[in-house]
């Protein structure tokens, strides 16, 4: 049986948390003259822009959002990779799709999604950082909403920023070497608590 570590609970329970394109209408086509009378038609929005509007948040990256039903992700056909049972010990892991196929949840045996991460550097945040950037990128982006964070106990570390006043966050998984290039981005509902879980020296405890 593969087993669940305590700290992937652990960070489960802390960060407990497309645009449709319209065809034109077809018809009898104007006079010239009516033509000339009448307003322009409203552009539709281009890919770019449409493209804009996937990001990821500290709630998550589009439908993959924490605290949504895995049951009602499913009905609308949004996951791949659907595994769960005694192979994740009773919890949920899943893939997305489409433009959010980087998109990585795990629920917990109740259905709800605990965890939303990525580690496609094709998937930004809203304010434009994203995975495979250095710790110095990271900065230049965030200012003064990151905190740098280092654990003893296995050295490793994180970039966490808080999104927002709501207390919200983004926990970008830094590698340990010299790079400290972000592997994966983490939404996290509340960074506070995300910040005290991962400083916590408690050695994981493997099982399920």
């Amino acid at each position: 049986m593969k087993r669940v570590s305590f700290a992937v609970v652990v960070a489960m329970t802390l960060v407990a948390a497309a645009c449709e394109a319209k065809e034109p209408v077809t018809g009898t086509q104007p006079s010239a003259a009516a033509a000339s009378a009448s307003p322009s038609p409203t552009p539709s929005p281009s890919a770019s822009s449409a493209a804009a509007a996937i990001h990821f948040t500290g709630e998550g990256a589009g439908p993959y959002q924490l605290g949504v039903k895995v049951a009602e992700l499913q009905k609308d056909g949004q996951l791949s990779e659907v595994r769960s049972g005694a192979e994740t010990c009773g919890y949920t892991t899943a893939m997305g799709i489409g433009p959010w196929s980087g998109v990585h949840i795990m629920a917990t045996p109740d259905g709800i999604v605990r965890s939303v991460s990525t580690r496609s550097p094709s998937l930004p945040t809203a304010a434009g950082a994203r995975v495979e950037m250095t710790l110095a990128e990271l900065q230049a982006v965030y200012g003064s909403k990151g905190e740098v964070l280092s654990r003893t106990r296995d050295k490793a570390k994180i970039y966490l920023v808080t999104t927002g006043p709501d207390g919200h966050g983004i926990v970008f998984h830094l590698y340990p070497d010299n790079s400290h290039k972000a592997y994966e981005m983490t939404a996290a509902s509340d960074a506070a608590a995300a910040k005290s879980g991962f400083l916590s020296e408690e050695e994981p405890i493997d099982g399920c």
